[in-house]
């Protein structure tokens, strides 16, 4: 949703990450009870499960040498798409994770952090100068407003109450 703050969604990423792991060290027992629900609606239908004819020699598809339907899928579909799913997740946006907590240190002074800085830094270094100047930046922005009592509620706040000319590295972060 347009309303959903940024480290709320990646926090929200990690649970889902970490139930899909649970899903994955108990991979026997959570595909045999998703393989049981199908099965019960197919035999509503008279649908039987079966595995795809297999070849002697195979170079398009898996082959898995299995008599066992409930196997076979647990092999060929349901850990590839769950590995390939949290290996998704991983690049899309938990690798990120980092690079978006070093956004919070723009948003409250008390959560200043000199490596995250470093990497927030390293990540844009094309748009903005050097991370000694950067955190020079951060650090009178901080008191500036600590000082001014200007309450941050989201980013849009934050951004209109940026001074670009006093803090231009800070301007393009945000």
């Amino acid at each position: 949703t347009t309303n959903i703050n940024l480290v709320d969604a990646v926090e929200y990423i990690s649970l889902v990450k970490k139930q899909l792991m649970s899903i994955s060290e108990n991979i026997s027992l959570e595909f045999n009870k998703l393989y049981n629900d199908l099965n019960e609606r197919l035999n509503d239908f008279e649908i039987k499960i079966e595995i795809p004819r297999l070849a002697k020699r195979q170079k398009r598809r898996i082959n898995i040498s299995t008599n066992d339907p409930e196997e076979y899928f647990k092999i060929a579909l349901f850990i590839p798409f769950l590995d390939s799913y949290i290996q998704q997740l991983n690049d899309r946006f938990i690798n990120h994770k980092n690079i978006i907590s070093g956004f919070q240190m723009l948003m409250n002074s008390s959560t200043f952090n000199e490596e995250r800085l470093k990497e927030l830094v390293e990540f844009y270094s094309s748009a903005i100068d050097s991370f000694d100047i950067v955190k020079s930046e951060i650090l009178l922005r901080n008191c500036y407003l600590d000082n001014s009592n200007i309450k941050i509620k989201n980013a849009i706040n934050i951004l209109n109450n940026c001074n670009s000319d006093l803090f231009p590295n800070v301007f393009k972060l945000l």
